[in-house]
């Protein structure tokens, strides 16, 4: 399956069923992954599924393996709008992979490979359009719009994977004490997380800015997620400051466009909306006050009518489901009680 460039021709990838072999060949690694990390945790069936992790993960970073091959075949072939299946079961692997096996790449595969595979598949890419001539009208059709969401969802478990990482290594460095060989390799694993992790974060500025549709939601919603947990939010005061002139153009378009009763204005409210979510979300992060550029910028917002008046249903929102969270334990308290008594 990693024969081939999947453009026909002797001992090619036989076209489109050369595709379907690299498609069928990473689903199956992923499979292989997903049922060792459910394996993993049970006695009997722990040592085979660390012997095929091992084994796995040397197929996996070997340069000339199939996987490797797989992927930047599919990243580097011309024949793009047969390759973004490929590509897009590739962006999968990550997601359902790396959460589980953190360490399954190397240093140098990701940041040589599994990276820039990322990057250029959040990246808008023209090939990728085509206008569909209907007669009286014509339709433009972006073949892209899957990839770009399977990879905003793999960058985001990078941003979260990285920035969980980050504060553990740079806690093996001293500051005041002379960096010893061990002390200077810290320090050069924690430049290399803090530089991948800026990439990405760029990354994701710019989806944030250029995205639409289901694609935007998707990146806000990215940025909620990462706000929410504790090991990673953190890491959005690096772009906290960035955010304002990144997205106002965006969200200027935005309000424009919400402004109807059709389809259009509606989905428009629905990205607005996710927006306003996750800006709030960053304004609960632990010293984002120093951030006085979000800041002024979070209440020019609020000073906004329609965007005012979404922040207002989700704090209500939110109010709503922490008493409904507060009266199931408090029910459950009730019930241990009666039958603790019952006893």
């Amino acid at each position: 399956a990693s024969g081939g460039n999947g453009t026909g021709g002797e001992g090619g990838g036989g076209g489109r069923s050369g595709c379907c072999r690299r498609e069928m060949v990473l689903a199956a690694f992923r499979r292989a992954l997903c049922h060792c990390a459910e394996w993993r945790g049970t006695g009997a069936r722990r040592r085979r599924a660390e012997r095929a992790i091992l084994t796995l993960k040397r197929v996996a970073n070997d340069p000339s393996g199939p996987l490797l091959s797989l992927i930047t075949a599919a990243d580097n072939d011309e024949n793009n709008l047969e390759m973004v299946p490929v590509r897009l079961q590739g962006m999968v692997l990550l997601v359902d992979v790396l959460p589980k096996h953190p360490a399954m790449f190397n240093d140098a595969t990701m940041d040589s490979i599994i990276l820039p595979a990322i990057y250029k598949a959040v990246t808008p890419d023209p090939k990728l359009v085509r206008i569909v001539n209907f007669g009286p009208f014509t339709h433009r059709v972006d073949d892209g719009i899957p990839l770009r969401r399977a990879g905003c969802k793999a960058l985001g478990t990078m941003i979260m994977m990285t920035a969980a990482a980050a504060p553990d290594v740079s806690k093996t460095v001293s500051s005041t004490v002379a960096l010893s060989t061990a002390a200077t390799a810290a320090a050069k694993e924690t430049s290399r997380k803090g530089a991948a992790l800026r990439n990405c974060l760029a990354r994701l500025l710019a989806g944030l800015a250029e995205y639409d549709g289901d694609e935007a939601i998707l990146a806000w919603r990215i940025v909620q997620d990462i706000s929410a947990r504790p090991s990673t939010s953190s890491a959005l005061l690096l772009i906290a400051n960035e955010l304002p002139s990144r997205v106002l153009n965006k969200i200027k378009t935005l309000l424009k466009a919400s402004k109807g009763n059709d389809a259009a204005a509606d989905r428009s409210r629905d990205v607005l909306r996710e927006c306003v979510r996750a800006l709030y979300s960053i304004t609960q992060i632990p010293g984002v006050g120093r951030c006085e550029a979000f800041m002024d910028f979070f209440e020019r917002v609020k000073q906004t009518t329609l965007l005012n008046a979404m922040l207002k249903a989700i704090l209500s929102s939110n109010d709503a489901a922490g008493r409904d969270g507060n009266s199931s334990r408090r029910r459950r308290g009730d019930e241990n009680g009666r039958r603790s008594s019952g006893k």
